[in-house]
C-alpha cells in the first residue's frame, strides 16, 4: 500500500480509506512494551549483568592449588633412581592463602559492576522509550496530517466547481476558476514529504523493535493527563538510573582503594611435600613463603591513590549529571505546559473558528457575497491552524518522552485513564 502512495501521488485521496480499514491500531504504551521485551541492545546488556555476576563470584574465589613433582640429587651421568641413597622422589602440594578481607573485598567491587550495569540498562531503555515516542508521534502526525489536506483538497475541489458554476452564469472570473484548479494541483506536493516521514518512523519504529520490516499499522495517540508537579519530577531524579550508576562506579572505586592498600599486606603461601628414596626412610617437608612488600609505595600506594581518584571522579560526574538532568526537567516541563495550553487554546478557540469561517465564507461565496479569494483565504487558514494544532500534539508526546527520560522515570510518559482530560 506504501508503494502505490508514494509512485501514484494523484490517487492517495481514493486509497487512503481503504489503507486505514486495512491497518490495525498501534497502541503506544503496547508498543513501548514491546520495545523494551525485543530490543536486541536490551539484550545485551542483560548477558553484560550476567558477566558481571559471574566476575564478581570467581573474584572472591581462592586462588588455584598447585601440584608439583620433583626429582632430587639425581646422579650424573648415570642418572640412576637408585644408584645413590639422597636421589628423592618427591611430590609437592602449595596453596597461597589471601590475607583476611581480601577475597570479600574483590567480590565486592566485581558486584558494584552488575549495579553499573544494571543501571545503565535501565537508562537505555528511557532512551530507547524517548525515540520510540519521537517515531510514534512523527508517524502520527504525517498520518493525521494527510487526513487534512485531503480534507482540504476535497472542499477545494468543491471550490472549484462552484468557481466554475459561477463563471459559466457570469458571476465569476476565468482567474477564479483557475486559482481553484492550481490549489487543488498544489494542497497535494506535501504528501510527498508526508510520505517520506511516515516511511521513516515506521522503518525507525520497527528498528526499535528490532525488526527487519517496518512497523505497519495506525498509530493512536494516547491520552493527555495532567502534568506532574514540578517537585515530584525534581525528587525522583535521585533514583534515576544514571546518578545511581554514577554511585556504583564511585563505590566501586572507594573498594578498589581499600583493596589496594590492604594488598600491602602479602599473600602467604604454604605448602607440603612428600618424598620417597629407595632403601631409606620417606620424608615429608612443609614450608611458608611470604612474599616481602619491598615495592609498596610504587605499586599498592599508586594503585590506591588512583581508585580515590577515580571514586572523587565518579562523585564529580554523578553532581554534574544531577544538574543537568534538574535543568532538562525544569525547561522540558516548561515546554510540555505551554504546549499543553497551546493545544487547549487551539481546540476551544482557534480550530472552531476556523471552521466557522469557512462554513460563511463558502456560504457567501455561494450567494454572491465574497469573492473567491476571501474563501480561498479562509480554508488556507483552516487548513494551517490544523495542521499547527497536529503538529503541537506530536510536540507534547515529544515533550513527556524527554520528562520521562531526564527524571528517569516512564510514569511520567504513560498517562492513565484517571488522569486524562480528553
Amino acid at each position: 500500500m506504501r508503494v502505490r502512495l508514494e509512485f501514484f501521488l494523484p490517487v492517495s485521496l481514493v486509497l487512503l480509506p481503504a489503507l486505514a480499514s486495512a491497518q490495525g491500531p498501534i497502541h503506544f504504551q503496547s508498543l513501548v512494551d514491546e520495545i523494551l521485551r525485543e530490543n536486541r541492545d536490551l539484550a545485551a546488556y542483560e548477558a553484560e549483568v550476567s558477566a558481571a555476576g559471574d566476575r564478581s563470584i570467581a573474584a572472591g574465589a581462592f586462588p588455584m592449588p598447585m601440584v608439583g613433582f620433583a626429582v632430587r640429587n639425581l646422579p650424573v651421568p648415570s642418572f640412576s633412581f637408585t644408584e645413590d641413597e639422597m636421589t628423592m622422589k618427591e611430590v609437592m602440594l602449595r596453596q597461597q592463602i589471601p590475607w583476611f578481607g581480601k577475597r570479600g573485598l574483590r567480590r565486592e567491587a566485581e558486584a558494584k559492576q552488575v549495579d553499573v550495569t544494571g543501571r545503565t540498562a535501565d537508562a537505555a531503555k528511557l532512551a530507547l522509550a524517548e525515540a520510540a515516542a519521537d517515531a510514534y508521534a512523527g508517524l502520527w502526525s504525517s498520518l493525521a496530517s494527510r487526513e487534512v489536506i485531503d480534507r482540504q483538497a476535497a472542499d477545494l475541489e468543491r471550490l472549484a466547481v462552484l468557481a466554475r458554476a459561477r463563471l459559466a452564469s457570469g458571476g465569476a472570473r476565468q482567474a477564479d476558476v483557475l486559482r481553484a484548479q492550481m490549489e487543488v494541483a498544489r494542497i497535494r506536493l506535501p504528501l510527498l514529504d508526508l510520505t517520506r516521514d511516515e516511511a521513516r518512523q515506521r522503518a525507525t519504529l520497527g528498528a526499535l523493535l528490532s525488526h527487519d520490516e517496518p512497523v505497519d499499522g495506525l498509530p493512536e495517540l494516547p491520552a493527555r493527563g495532567a502534568l506532574p508537579a514540578e517537585a515530584e519530577a525534581i525528587a525522583a531524579i535521585d533514583a534515576h538510573p544514571e546518578l545511581v550508576a554514577f554511585g556504583a562506579q564511585e563505590e566501586r572505586a572507594k573498594l578498589d582503594a581499600r583493596l589496594a592498600s590492604r594488598e600491602k599486606w602479602p599473600d602467604p603461601e604454604v605448602g607440603v611435600a612428600y618424598g620417597f628414596r629407595t632403601g631409606m626412610p620417606d620424608m615429608v617437608s612443609a614450608e611458608v613463603s611470604i612474599p616481602l612488600p619491598v615495592f609498596a609505595a610504587s605499586d599498592q600506594d599508586r594503585r590506591a591513590a588512583a581508585a580515590r581518584a577515580d571514586a572523587r571522579a565518579a562523585a564529580s560526574r554523578r553532581e554534574a549529571r544531577k544538574a543537568a538532568l534538574v535543568a532538562e526537567v525544569h525547561s522540558t516541563l516548561a515546554e510540555a505546559r505551554a504546549l499543553s495550553e497551546r493545544l487547549a487554546v487551539f481546540e476551544a478557540e482557534i480550530l472552531p473558528r476556523a471552521r466557522l469561517t469557512v462554513q460563511s465564507a463558502t456560504g457567501a461565496f455561494q450567494s454572491g457575497g465574497v469573492d473567491f479569494l476571501t474563501v480561498l483565504d479562509a480554508q488556507v487558514r483552516r487548513n494551517g491552524e490544523e495542521l499547527d494544532a497536529i503538529q503541537t500534539r506530536a510536540d507534547l508526546l515529544r515533550a513527556r518522552a524527554r520528562l520521562a527520560r531526564a527524571a528517569g522515570s516512564l510514569q511520567f510518559l504513560f498517562v492513565s485513564e484517571g488522569s486524562s482530560h480528553e
